[in-house]
């Protein structure tokens, strides 16, 4: 764990001391500062980041509820664990549900080391969890893709915000994706894919014409598979769905493109056909009468008169 970075809250030099060589017992780095003053601990919290608030539960001029209170009031998400000698399971509870994230008794305080890291690492994790999720995010921003799941044994879908914005609506139950999100005919191919899919574990790749919220036309291309638990059995499906109008767009203009010119490749094969037809015709005249005109000559008759 890396170098810990915490507000001690206490009143009790020799409880701190206890309290500082349980975290060093257990192999901690930790730089603290310490007060038991409500102002001096509003001033601590604008001392740059904390990684936890460690608070005894009453203290003379305020309590845990109070510290939980001011952390909230300034919208920080500092982590906060109460180290106290006895109270109720009631007034526990109820630091608790106010914020704490734990709460360990004075005379048991080999348990604080264990739940400061474990709350750390959540913390970490979660850390990890959100970065990754922004960078899924930005990543289906600039791809167009977005995605999709389906829970079988509830019935129900989590879509992304990405697939909400690609579609420009909201994304209702699929059976009534037929004629909102997507053309019938495109709705019953999907219907097709999905059902098989559901059947046979094969998933699925599908061009579709689909509509967006104003009502027109796009393209996109859907990916689906089945979703199974660790014994195998199918517990729903997941997928992506990605705008590919401009690629549409681009393949019809080329198509269209490819049609012309084999088109005008036609015209201009038909037009050669056709002079070189009309030139043939006098050609074999002027052949015809020049064979006439050597055969003549020589049989000393002359050269024939032709008209042409």
């Amino acid at each position: 764990m890396k170098k810990l970075r915490f507000i001690l809250l206490e009143d009790s030099p020799s409880d701190s001391e206890l309290i500082f060589r349980e975290l060093r017992s257990s192999g901690a780095q930790f730089e603290c500062q310490q007060t038991c003053e409500r102002g001096v601990f509003e001033q601590m919290l604008g001392m740059g980041s904390w990684d936890l608030i460690i608070s005894d539960f009453n203290m003379p001029s305020f309590s845990a509820f109070d510290a939980l209170s001011i952390v909230k009031s300034r919208g920080l998400d500092i982590p906060l664990v109460v180290v106290s000698g006895v109270v109720g399971d009631e007034t526990a509870a109820a630091l608790i549900k106010g914020g704490a994230v734990g709460f360990v008794a004075k005379d048991n305080l080999g348990r604080l080391p264990t739940l400061i890291t474990c709350e750390i690492g959540r913390r970490e994790i979660e850390a990890t969890l959100l970065q990754k999720e922004k960078e899924l995010k930005e990543a289906q921003q600039i791809a167009h893709v977005g995605s999709w799941s389906w829970n079988a044994k509830t019935d129900t879908n989590i879509v992304s915000d990405e697939l909400l914005a690609i579609f420009g609506q909201r994304c209702p139950p699929f059976q009534d994706q037929k004629g909102t999100m997507y053309p019938p005919e495109s709705w019953e191919r999907l219907n097709s894919a999905v059902q098989r899919a559901v059947q046979t574990g094969v998933g699925y790749a599908l061009d579709l014409v689909a509509l967006r919220g104003d009502g027109s036309n796009f393209w996109i291309t859907t990916r689906g598979e089945t979703v199974h638990d660790s014994e195998g059995v199918m517990i729903g499906l997941r997928g992506t769905v990605q705008d590919i109008t401009e690629r549409k767009v681009a393949e019809q203009a080329l198509h269209k493109a490819r049609e012309e010119a084999e088109k005008a490749n036609r015209t201009k094969d038909l037009f050669l056909a056709t002079v070189s037809h009309d030139l043939k015709n006098p050609l074999a005249a002027i052949e015809l009468c020049s064979n006439l005109g050597i055969r003549a000559h020589k049989r000393g008759e002359g050269t024939p008169e032709l008209s042409l």
